[in-house]
């Protein structure tokens, strides 16, 4: 029996929502735990039931399924060790929306209702976090009724060639996996096979050349489809605009205004990428752009919200791992700070590039070449050598180079504004973006906010800036907040590091000071916005300093992590894998 406790107290410390209880509160939860074993087949409760009881799966697997008409049984996931079941339901006080079944012989512990509602009035950590579940459960739920609306019709302007509709096509099917089997109908005046492509037929039937004709068989054919793609031009287009979800155009299109209920996206190769223009590389064919094209269509574009934190920064890294991964695209990155660095730089030179130039600083005295002290009072560092850096690092010199729209944030210390930076220089952005108070000279440059603006740090005002990302226009957000609820400042081994390096610099307790400040505003910054967001990830970096950059390997695995246990909520975010 003592064993048994053992395996369950380390099951209720792994659980993702039990694990933000301090190891008294755990305790409490395993000696409210009673062992219930179920037989292969055997339902544990059935969809309809009142709810009163939460269960942890200790060993084995539960199917969550729905039974529909005539016995017939849909798996809807699959549930294994040290998952929990029925926590929604218990928490919203409704039935059960779903039966769930043994997969195999399963060993689970169940708790009372009461005793569930007790820790949440007790714990607000765990309130916290049963929000996010909730959250979570939104946002799938929403995924699978935009699935399940009207077909939608998109009218391709010819002057994008036919390899973007049919790359095209597959993207947008991969977001439509909750709906197969279904139709998708291409019209285009070239003939095509039909073919089934992830569990859709692609179908490209013969059109009627008299326009009302035309209009009146594309509407049927939205009526019984997944999605109508018509690759045309001329007066044809105009006529069939009235009755479309949107106009795509290619930047040698001739210009076309669509009706107000239809969005017109234009795919080109020069200026700055925004809601409204997909901007593809210039030696690419047009179709790596087309998944980006179908996120922004259906409503499943993604933002990324970088927050601050000096090194513990590098955790950034590690998420972004995953998110690659499990196939999340990006079409929006917004960072502070360090966020700012790594956003920056990733969709510049690459993660890979970063990681190689932060192996070339594996000492501490390596970043002592990327300091300079000053005796300027407005900040211990000049910030010209960083500057220096960042200009090595990041290699491309303007935002309308990007072909994902970025920005970093920062705040103009003269009128005290948020500033959202997504125009001209991205070496300038960035330096704005990092330079902390008393710590970084302010950064002063000529730019969209206008002459000689002065900037410091973003993460003073908004270190985690999931709502900037929205309005940029990202339909789902990844917070990724780095600083924890406890984070360290410089440790006494790193300011004696400085005494001995920089024996002149007489502003080192003044350093000191100002790092704590900016720790804790950052800490406390960062906390208030990633819950705003629909995945927020918080990294366990309690281990590290802000001032250890020589630790970036390190550092990462913590963000690889914590990435690693939203798994489930960050797969909602990308399409399935076709056959």
């Amino acid at each position: 029996m003592g064993e048994t406790r053992s395996s369950l107290s380390r099951i209720v410390a792994e659980n993702s929502l039990f694990s933000v209880l301090p190891e008294a509160a755990r305790r409490s939860v395993v000696s409210c735990l009673h062992p219930q074993s179920i037989d292969d087949g055997a339902y544990l409760f059935h969809a309809e039931q009142a709810a009163d009881r939460l269960y942890v799966v200790a060993s084995g697997e539960l199917e969550v399924v729905r039974v529909g008409e005539g016995g017939t049984v849909e798996r809807l996931n699959l549930v294994g060790p040290g998952e929990l079941v029925g926590e929604l339901a218990l928490l919203r006080g409704a039935l059960r929306s779903a039966s769930v079944r043994a997969h195999g012989r399963a060993l689970v512990y169940w708790m009372h209702a009461a005793d569930f509602a007790a820790l949440v009035h007790r714990w607000p950590a765990l309130a916290i976090e049963v929000a996010g579940r909730v959250a979570d459960n939104f946002v799938v739920s929403e995924r699978r009724w935009h699935a399940r609306t009207r077909a939608r019709v998109w009218c391709v302007h010819a002057s994008l060639p036919f390899e973007f509709v049919e790359a095209l096509i597959s993207a947008a099917i991969g977001h439509l996996d909750l709906d197969a089997p279904r139709r998708v109908v291409l019209a285009a005046r070239e003939p095509r096979e039909p073919r089934d492509l992830g569990g859709f037929r692609v179908e490209a039937p013969t059109l009627p050349s008299e326009p009302v004709a035309r209009q009146q068989r594309l509407e049927h054919e939205a009526e019984h489809s997944a999605l109508v793609l018509v690759h045309d031009d001329g007066p044809e287009l105009a006529m069939m605009l009235p009755g479309s979800d949107a106009l795509l155009v290619g930047a040698r299109a001739p210009r076309i205004e669509p009706p107000v209920s239809v969005r017109r996206l234009e795919i080109t190769r020069t200026g700055l990428p925004t809601r409204d223009r997909i901007k593809a590389r210039r030696d690419a064919p047009l179709s790596s752009v087309a998944p980006r094209v179908a996120r922004t269509l259906l409503g499943r574009s993604v933002g990324l919200a970088l927050g601050g934190g000096g090194a513990l920064g590098y955790a950034h890294l590690g998420v972004l791992d995953v998110l690659e991964e499990l196939g999340v695209g990006i079409d929006f990155v917004l960072g502070t700070s360090m966020g700012a660095i790594i956003g920056g730089a990733h969709l510049c030179v690459g993660s890979e590039a970063l990681r190689r130039r932060m192996d070339e600083l594996r000492r501490p005295l390596d970043w002592m070449t990327v300091v300079d002290p000053t005796v300027v009072t407005s900040g211990v560092l000049s910030g010209h050598r960083a500057s220096r850096f960042l200009t090595d690092l990041l290699k491309l010199e303007r935002f309308d180079e990007l072909c994902t729209p970025f920005a970093a944030v920062a705040l103009d210390i003269e009128s005290g504004e948020e500033c959202v930076i997504r125009e001209g220089s991205i070496v300038d952005a960035v330096r704005a973006s990092i330079a902390i108070p008393g710590v970084l000279m302010p950064h002063s440059y000529d730019g969209p906010f206008g002459p000689g603006a002065r900037f410091v740090d973003g993460g003073m005002i908004n270190n985690v800036p999931v709502d900037c990302v929205r309005a940029m226009g990202a339909d789902r957000v990844i917070g990724v907040h780095v600083m924890g609820r406890a984070p360290r400042g410089p440790s006494d081994r790193g300011r004696s590091l400085l005494r001995r390096r920089l024996p002149g610099l007489g502003g080192l307790d003044r350093l000191h000071t100002a790092a704590l400040t900016y720790v804790v505003a950052l800490a406390r910054s960062g906390e208030r916005q990633v819950y705003m967001a629909d995945v927020g990830l918080i990294p366990d970096t309690s281990g590290y300093s802000v001032y250890e950059l020589w630790r970036g390997r390190e550092i990462a695995q913590t963000g690889r992590r914590a990435a690693e246990k939203a798994r489930d909520r960050l797969a909602v975010l990308a399409p399935r894998r076709l056959e």
